[in-house]
Formats: C-alpha cells, sequence, structure tokens
C-alpha cells in the first residue's frame, strides 16, 4: 500500500510525505521503495535520474527560477529517496524533494510520471 499525506504551510502549499508498506495476514509492515521492485530496478532508477536531469537542466535556463535553480545540489538519487504514488490514469508518480528553502518553493520539488505499462518489468 502507498500512502501520501500532504502537510499545508502557512501559505497552504502543499509538501508530501511517501511511505510503503505491505499488508500480509497479520500485519501491516513499514517497507522502503526497493521491496516493492526486482533486481532490474537500477534500470529504473537510472531512467528516472535522466529525466530528472533533463528536467534541471532546462529549467535552470529559464530566467524567471534560475536563481532557484542554482539553490538546488543536483546529484543521482537513488529509488529509496523517491516519494511515490499513483495517477488516476495508470502512472506512477516519482517525487523529490530537493531540499532547498521555501522562498523557492516553486522548484523544490519534481517529479518524473511513468505509465504502469513502463514500469511493469520492474515490478516484483
Amino acid at each position: 500500500m502507498f500512502k501520501s499525506t500532504g502537510i499545508a504551510d502557512y501559505k497552504s502549499r502543499y509538501s508530501y510525505k511517501y511511505e510503503l508498506f505491505q499488508i500480509n495476514e497479520n500485519d501491516t509492515i513499514k517497507v522502503k521503495n526497493s521491496d516493492f521492485f526486482n533486481q532490474k530496478a537500477i534500470e529504473l532508477e537510472k531512467l528516472i535520474n535522466d529525466k530528472l536531469k533533463t528536467e534541471y537542466e532546462s529549467n535552470s535556463k529559464i530566467p524567471e527560477i534560475s536563481e532557484c535553480m542554482k539553490w538546488i545540489d543536483f546529484r543521482y538519487y537513488k529509488l529509496n529517496e523517491f516519494g511515490i504514488s499513483f495517477t488516476d490514469k495508470n502512472q506512477m508518480e516519482f517525487n523529490i524533494d530537493y531540499g532547498i528553502g521555501n522562498a523557492c518553493f516553486n522548484v523544490r520539488f519534481s517529479s518524473v510520471i511513468l505509465e504502469l505499462s513502463e514500469i511493469d518489468k520492474y515490478l516484483k
């Protein structure tokens, strides 16, 4: 079970906390993202990072947000660092919080949305 909880700040802007749980007959256990995917997950991780990097580089060239983009210490992100949620269109959304201040809230988060059919080969 994937759970995302929205938390509003003083300006009613939402940040999200993501959790993944495995439900069995007797218990519900919090697990890592990597527990949901198979051994090919490193390919998925690379795909997500490639898309994030492309977006980051593109956004860095937009004058209105370029100053905020400089605050992001862009790097390669591991699968367990992403928040995962689902859209209502059979898509999985991988979210990352760059951890920059609220002054640059509009670029603090980024996401990559993939069709479930694209990630099927990475699922356990």
